[in-house]
């Protein structure tokens, strides 16, 4: 007679001869009984009851006869291996999915929790990866859009650095910079959206010579050569390449070249980037 293994609801497995609505059946230290053997007193689970026998020691296991769910032998592999998965799978509760500003990208970095350094929970890797990709407030001029991409970069390289595995690390850094590439391109889209906006504003009010303009800058932006973005290809390599943090943010400071209101923004800004990196 084959065995056959069951899958219960609450995810436990159990093994037995047969899965028949009305007979019990028992190997040698052990007995399963079926749904018409015991039922709960209030009826409401709808989960029966198997006992284990061995050396003294009663195990129970839970298990639904009416979800008629059969596994084979050749399954448990892979349910031993979903098993592992999930066990180093962070909350959903997380902050990093239940902000709505990280819960998003979030997905790109799935497999980060296979690969996390002895010592550090998919919760706790979670919590970094939240820290990792939120920015800080203010600003939002398209310099300090670079210097928030060149700074994301920069922690979550640091992440990888401190909490993935040495040999998996090479890995998490493909995923980082394939993410930054994506980030790159969607920075890229919002920039040029905007430069339409202007041509469409310009030709409405009959302003040929600001039409003219957006339009060459819009050619610019396309073909990746604009100020901003040549600015961010520089910030980009800075904290990839180096180390010295101080360096990053004269760099940034450097590179604003706003008057007034604007100007102080923007330096605010940097500080802020800077007091959120030196808390890491």
């Amino acid at each position: 007679m084959n065995t056959l293994f069951a899958k219960s609801l609450s995810g436990s497995v159990i093994t037995g001869t047969s899965l028949s609505d009305n007979s019990s059946h028992a190997t040698s230290g052990h007995s399963v009984k079926t749904k018409d053997a015991e039922h709960t007193q209030d009826g409401s689970t709808g989960v029966d009851t198997a006992l284990q026998q061995d050396g003294g020691v009663t195990v129970s296991l839970n298990y639904s006869v009416e979800s008629g769910e059969i596994i084979s032998p050749e399954q448990l592999d892979g349910l031993a291996s979903l098993s592992q998965r999930l066990a180093k799978s962070p909350s959903l509760n997380n902050s990093l999915f239940t902000d709505p500003a990280t819960a998003m990208d979030a997905v790109s970095f799935t497999g980060f929790y296979h690969a996390a350094a002895e010592g550090v929970t998919a919760d706790q890797l979670a919590e970094k990866l939240h820290t990792a990709l939120s920015g800080v407030p203010g600003s939002g001029t398209q310099l300090t859009d670079a210097m928030d991409l060149a700074m994301t970069q920069a922690r979550l390289n640091k992440l990888v650095d401190d909490n993935i595995a040495a040999d998996w690390q090479p890995h998490a850094r493909q995923t980082v910079e394939q993410f930054i590439q994506a980030k790159v391109t969607a920075q890229d889209s919002e920039w040029q959206a905007l430069a339409e906006e202007d041509i469409a504003l310009a030709a409405a009010r009959g302003d040929d010579a600001n039409q003219s303009q957006a339009e060459s800058d819009l050619a610019v932006l396309q073909a990746g050569n604009s100020q901003h973005q040549q600015l961010r290809t520089a910030f980009l390599e800075l904290t990839r390449d180096t180390s010295n943090s101080d360096d990053w943010f004269s760099t940034f400071s450097a590179a604003i070249n706003g008057k007034g209101a604007l100007e102080y923004e923007e330096q605010m800004h940097v500080q802020a980037l800077s007091t959120q990196w030196q808390s890491l």
